[in-house]
Order: C-alpha cells, then structure tokens, then sequence
C-alpha cells in the first residue's frame, strides 16, 4: 500500500466523511473505491476508442446488417 496526502474542499471532505459513517466503512476505502472507479472509467475509454478505430467500415456494417431478416419484433419488443 501506498500513503497519498491529499487537499480536498471542505464539502467534499464533509460529504464523504458522512458517507463514511453513514455506510460503516473506512473514508480511506471510500478514497480507494472511488479512484479505483474513476481509473477503470477512463480506462474503458480507451478500450472503445482502440476497438472502435479497428471497426469494419460502414459498407461491411451494412452488409452484415442486410442478412438480419426484416421480421415485426416479437410480442413485448415493440418500441
């Protein structure tokens, strides 16, 4: 483990002492969790940005899309 000092304001250190208590665990999880889910966020840009530059272009789209039957939806699909 890592040790980190941080400045925060004062309503975001308020607020996430509350949720602390509120929820029973340390603020230093709270921290935790919260970076671990910002970097995963970020990181799931990244993976559609490198997937979506390797896409098949529009015209492969279309063609794969022309072979799905025109059928109605079925009962409970509808829009």
């Amino acid at each position: 483990m890592s040790a980190l000092t941080i400045q925060l304001p004062d309503s975001v250190f308020a607020a996430m002492m509350a949720l602390s208590k509120r929820e029973g665990v340390p603020v230093d999880s709270l921290f935790a969790t919260a970076a671990a889910e910002k970097i995963s966020a970020m990181y799931g840009i990244d993976f559609l940005e490198q997937h979506a530059s390797q896409a098949p272009a529009q015209e492969e789209f279309l063609r794969i899309l022309s072979k799905v039957p025109n059928n109605p939806p079925d009962a409970g699909d509808e829009w």
